[in-house]
């Protein structure tokens, strides 16, 4: 960015390439980051919002008292627009997916700042339910919600032909079976992966099945191993949670147990 003898003169900061400038911003993978970087002048903000395809950003953590955490920063953000007659307030990645009090729902970018609508939802969330998880890309949208009254979950899936184009879009609901819950899901390849868990005597058994626009269920395969949750000799108790990790062009699952 400098010329190499300091007799030669120097390049301002805002007449920073926008291919550098682009080096730069694919390596800042928090929001906070890109926003501090936006904020330097205004060339910086301008090259900033065109520079398109970025790697995606780091997760905000949805908390109890209405706030967000940042990653890696580890940063806590109160969002006006995110906290005013909000009932449900969930992650979906680099957005936020938002309940509001009338029963609208829609995806917000914090970075830039955006709302997106998502009318179809509004009907997901009568009886307020328990939200576990919601995940969405351009084409997909997809809650795991609860009963408050039963520990049954289903997953309900919306599909676009065109990015967020309401008009044309199909809605689809698929409960876990009897005796297999539904551990997390998770978007791959355009496609919504759940994790179903079956308890087999002193085993849990998982598997990794695709939900389709079919109403069909289809099974990707057994997960090797199983994972023994049972142990008469033992004085400890733990619950193990299993998760969906999507990492590059690879979708795995991990666990970790809590005592």
């Amino acid at each position: 960015m400098a010329a190499s003898s300091s007799s030669s003169p120097r390049c301002p900061w805002p007449d920073l390439q926008p291919e550098l400038l682009g080096v730069v911003l694919s390596r800042l993978p928090s929001h906070a980051d890109r926003v501090r970087l936006a904020a330097v002048c205004r060339p910086w903000r301008s090259n900033a919002r065109l520079l398109r395809p970025l790697p995606p950003l780091l997760p905000w953590l949805a908390l109890c008292d209405g706030t967000f955490l940042s990653l890696p920063d580890g940063a806590i953000h109160r969002l006006p627009a995110a906290d005013d007659g909000v009932s449900v307030r969930a992650s979906t990645g680099s957005r936020l997916f938002l309940v509001h009090g009338d029963g609208r729902c829609s995806l917000m970018s914090p970075s830039p700042s955006a709302t997106t609508p998502v009318p179809e939802a509004a009907s997901w969330f009568q009886g307020k339910p328990v939200v576990r998880k919601v995940v969405a890309s351009d084409h997909l949208i997809a809650a795991l919600v609860e009963s408050k009254n039963s520990e049954t979950a289903k997953v309900i899936i919306s599909t676009r032909g065109q990015p967020w184009d309401t008009t044309r879009c199909s809605t689809m609901e698929w409960a876990e079976p009897e005796g297999g819950l539904v551990s997390d899901i998770a978007i791959f390849k355009g496609k919504i992966y759940a994790l179903l868990t079956t308890k087999m005597k002193r085993y849990r058994q998982h598997e990794l099945r695709i939900l389709d626009d079919g109403h069909e269920q289809t099974i990707h395969g057994t997960l090797p191993g199983q994972e023994a949750w049972y142990d008469p000799n033992s004085t400890e108790f733990h619950l193990q949670r299993n998760y969906l990790v999507v990492s590059g062009d690879r979708l795995s699952s991990s666990g970790c147990a809590h005592w």
